[in-house]
């Protein structure tokens, strides 16, 4: 009897490799990462979001030395304005940021779903891992896209919208890596 409460104790927190939520340690603190650049990308999206709406100028921003406002207020600032650059006169008023923030609750869900396993039915994480890298690909082209928009076009720079690059690089960067999870 001692002997068992003995093991137990052991194999407390320890998941065993049959467990259905297994993941590597690596690839949880991957995931980790992935969810606290997700929050600050989610963060800086909501927050460019309320400035593209809201009248006046973000004095912070404008402090710093950079053009946030004329980036994030301008005819680019909406996916009608970036479909110009393509011979599109489409009135499509969806904010960039919007686009962000998406991307970034998509990364959050999916990470949610990969730590949490087959509750919601997911049996192949290795096609969700390939799945977030190829989103996250996608999402990269976009910002280096954005990224011309704001150097090459507009020439200024938004710091928040940077802020927000750099945490969607890191993610790609994170979910690239976890592709070595994948059993082939």
């Amino acid at each position: 009897m001692k002997k068992r409460i003995r093991d137990s104790k052991k194999n407390i927190g320890k998941k065993s490799a049959s467990s259905s939520n297994f993941l590597p340690e690596q690839l949880r603190k991957n995931l980790k990462l992935i969810i606290i650049f997700s929050i600050i990308g989610i963060i800086l999206s909501l927050y460019l979001t309320y400035q593209h709406y809201k009248e006046g100028k973000d004095a912070f921003c404008q402090a710093l030395g950079g053009g946030c406002d004329v980036v994030n207020k301008s005819t680019y600032s909406e996916l009608g304005g970036l479909l110009t650059l393509f011979g599109f006169d489409i009135n499509f008023p969806f904010p960039v940021a919007v686009v962000g923030l998406l991307g970034f609750l998509f990364n959050l869900v999916v990470v949610m779903l990969l730590i949490k396993g087959t509750g919601f039915g997911i049996k192949n994480k290795a096609s969700i891992l390939k799945v977030m890298f190829a989103a996250n690909l996608l999402g990269l082209l976009f910002a280096i896209f954005v990224t011309y928009i704001e150097y090459g076009i507009l020439e200024v720079p938004c710091y928040y919208c940077d802020a927000s690059k750099v945490s969607h690089a890191i993610i790609f960067i994170v979910s690239a890596i976890n592709l070595r999870y994948i059993r082939t």
